[in-house]
């Protein structure tokens, strides 16, 4: 009993110092070794993660917009389809950015007719840009919505699509491209499948992109009675 008590009063042996040190020591390298791998992979990660967001953003959206777009002549685009960096949304409200894409359509029902804008504009910051999405229905209203990441500057551009079909060119879709800061890129190609804003009383025969690469079919659409 009484060599216990003055175990205790002694504090540590010198063997359990030299123990304790020395597991502290292996604990420390282990730690180290893993911050050095999560300082290393970190970025890396968070790049991967921003480049998934920026994709699963605009592929939500884009393709739908410009399948409701309708297939036009490449002389009237102007009126459905538009890259003018200028151009506004025409929606309340003031823009944010340049325009990427602007798109309008139109859909009837029941015989009521509601026209849709969709504008892909690029915002640029101080030392970065974003995608966002302006859009609103019979130019009233405004819903803004961010499709990606935070990007490089004037990282994003939106060509159109062009198909010639019995000597006339038609736009037939577009496609966007981004890069992003760790040098990828990233692209959406999207396709009308809209065969005209307002479909005529009689049978008409327009372009249509079709879902192979070598191919254009034509397909025929009859108006409801």
């Amino acid at each position: 009993m009484t060599d216990d008590r003055l175990r205790t009063a002694n504090g540590f042996t010198l063997i359990e110092l030299v123990i304790t040190i020395t597991i502290i020591g292996v604990l420390a390298v282990a730690l180290s070794a893993m911050f050095g791998v999560i300082v290393r992979t970190a970025p890396g990660t968070q790049a991967r993660a921003d480049d998934a967001r920026s994709l699963l953003g605009v592929s939500t959206w884009f393709p739908a917009d410009v399948s409701s777009t309708p297939i036009v002549p490449v002389a009237t685009s102007a009126s459905n389809w538009s890259v003018d960096p200028v151009r506004t949304s025409g929606c309340s409200g003031a823009d944010g950015g340049s325009n990427l894409l602007w798109l309008k359509w139109s859909e009837t029902i029941s015989g009521t007719t509601t026209t849709f804008v969709a504008s892909y504009r690029l915002v640029n910051d101080a030392d970065s840009a974003q995608v966002t999405r302006v859009s609103c229905t019979n130019s009233t209203g405004r819903s803004v919505v961010n499709l990606t990441a935070d990007l490089p500057l004037s990282s994003a551009s939106v060509a159109l699509v062009n198909r010639t079909n019995s000597g006339v060119d038609y736009v037939v879709g577009a496609a966007m491209q981004l890069t992003t800061f760790g040098g990828d890129t990233l692209r959406v190609d999207a396709a009308s499948r809209n065969p005209n804003e307002a479909l005529a009383a009689t049978t008409t025969t327009v372009p249509v992109a079709t879902t192979t690469t070598t191919t254009t079919t034509t397909t025929t659409t009859t108006s409801p009675p």
